[in-house]
């Protein structure tokens, strides 16, 4: 039994490797609208993300030195650049069958506002 179910097996794989030499393949045009498909239902794309701190100190002096004040303010925060995935349109996704390459032509990078804690 298990013999026969490992032969249907590679039959069904050959034979279905043979079926897609002969006609083609996959139509490129299926190819190119489900990834622009997939690629919109992420809607966007984290390609930077940093967190920086600012330190500033300042420093106040009175009657002539006797009294000195100093300030420190520290100031963390996040930066973030985005592909806003949405953006794409089906003339951004090309499929090319010859050479196999998916080629997407990328939205502007956004910077997203501002993450200060």
């Amino acid at each position: 039994m298990v013999v026969v179910a490992l032969a249907l097996g590679v039959l069904v794989g050959i034979t279905t490797g043979i079926a897609d030499r002969i006609f083609g393949g996959p139509d490129p045009k299926t190819i190119a609208t489900s990834s622009l498909e997939s690629m919109r239902a992420e809607n966007r794309l984290t390609v930077f993300a940093a967190r920086y701190v600012s330190v500033v100190t300042s420093q106040v002096q009175r009657f002539g030195g006797l009294v000195n004040a100093q300030r420190t303010l520290i100031l963390p925060g996040d930066v973030r650049y985005e592909l806003d995935l949405s953006k794409l349109e089906p003339k951004d996704v090309t499929w090319d069958g010859s050479s196999r390459t998916l080629t997407v032509r990328l939205p502007e990078v956004d910077v997203a506002g501002p993450d200060i804690d």
